[in-house]
């Protein structure tokens, strides 16, 4: 608790055997533009700026996580899931407090669901989010594969990001730049692959966002949009 909030009024339940549950976060304020998650006197703060927003047309949707531990993580990331953006207000320290986790959190989850979204969207059993440096690819999201990098050397985003385009492979076993890989002619054993360059406003390309088959194929102009 916040020694600020002592004598402030708050509506309370009448049920004299209600308790708080642990556990179980509250959607304070019900949105559909922006998730504000906010907890102790920050959601005060948090309702206020929910009322501001209102009235420029953007209505922010407010969680108290009301327990921190354990932490209802899929309430929040469910508001997240659906407006696709997130706000935490916290008062304490700028690194290493909850809000910096809970970003953390958000964030880590926000990269899986793009994964997952791909392999549905293109229908394969595999996909990656990539970021490659000097000697290596290590995967920052994977969806359908155990292994946590390989040697950038053999990797077919490395020829994505060195080219700053698209790659796209229909049949790797007919493509000389891949027909003899290791990756290829082992786990995962790549047929088909579609890579899109991850690249900064500044223009430094840092990985990609990928798709992998064990079948030869052909991917669709909307896929790759």
């Amino acid at each position: 608790e916040n020694e600020i909030l002592y004598g402030r009024s708050f509506e309370v339940p009448t049920n004299e055997d209600w308790t708080v549950p642990i556990g179980k976060a509250k959607v304070v304020r019900q949105g559909r533009d922006v998730t504000i998650v906010a907890f102790s006197i920050a959601v005060a703060h948090a309702l206020a700026a929910a009322e501001t927003l209102a009235a420029a047309g953007i209505e922010a949707e407010v969680i108290d996580p009301r327990t921190l531990r354990p932490l209802d993580l899929d309430t929040i990331l469910g508001s997240v899931r659906r407006t696709n953006r997130c706000v935490i207000v916290e008062e304490g320290w700028p690194h290493g407090g909850v809000g910096a986790n809970l970003a953390a959190l958000i964030g880590e989850q926000a990269f899986d669901d793009l994964t997952r979204m791909a392999a549905n969207v293109c229908d394969v059993p595999v996909a990656l989010i990539t970021l490659i440096d000097r000697d290596r690819q290590w995967f920052k999201s994977r969806h359908g594969l155990d292994a946590s990098e390989t040697p950038r050397e053999i990797s077919f985003c490395g020829h994505a990001v060195a080219e700053g385009k698209p790659l796209v492979v229909s049949d790797a076993l007919t493509d000389p730049r891949f027909a003899d890989n290791p990756l290829v002619a082992g786990p995962p054993h790549i047929r088909a692959y579609a890579g899109m360059p991850l690249t900064t406003s500044k223009g430094h390309t840092l990985g990609t966002l990928c798709v992998i088959d064990q079948t030869p194929r052909e991917f669709a102009v909307e896929d790759l949009a």
